[in-house]
């Protein structure tokens, strides 16, 4: 299924969270085709402009959002550095994971920003204009439904506009 002409896909953050990743994660049916399910090799052993073009197919534009699994050793923090493909470049975490809150004040999922530096860690990077958001339920969500299946991490990548003159 591809959207139709002039179709905007531009859900907020609670609506990505809420119609998008529970229903995901718990098993209810979610729209097709708007976000798919990936590995986590396919996400991160690609640039992200390689991500962005594979992914934007589905007709979503400079935006591209994915699921991918949730690992099991997974303790509320995303790595710091995630290297890509072979040392062609790394995402970096822009800060700790921050809990995001409904209008009730109740904490509805965390989220974590990257930015995608080119180079290695370890000699001179250079940041880029590629930002990624990755989105997880609290282990609360887990253990209040008593589930047992496979978690899952929404994420999204998109071209920042306050780096814009950094190409890759």
């Amino acid at each position: 299924m591809s959207l139709p002409a002039g179709y905007k896909f531009l859900p907020t953050e609670e609506e990505l969270v809420v119609y998008y990743l529970k229903n995901k994660v718990f098993r209810r049916p979610i729209p097709p085709d708007v976000i798919q399910e990936y590995g986590d090799d396919d996400i991160f052993g690609k640039s992200p402009k390689d991500v962005v073009a594979s992914l934007s197919s589905k007709g979503l534009g400079k935006e591209c959002y994915f699921f991918i699994p949730e690992d099991e050793d997974f303790d509320g923090r995303y790595e710091i550095l995630r290297m890509v493909g072979n040392g062609l470049g790394f995402w970096k975490s822009s800060g700790d994971e921050k809990a995001l809150l409904n209008i009730n004040g109740e904490i509805f999922a965390l989220k974590m920003n990257l930015t995608y530096f080119s180079g290695r860690p370890c000699s001179e990077p250079r940041k880029t204009h590629w930002r990624m958001e990755v989105y997880r339920l609290p282990t609360e969500s887990y253990t209040n439904h008593n589930f047992k299946g496979r978690k899952w991490i929404l994420g999204r990548v998109k071209r920042g506009h306050d780096y814009a003159t950094y190409l890759f």
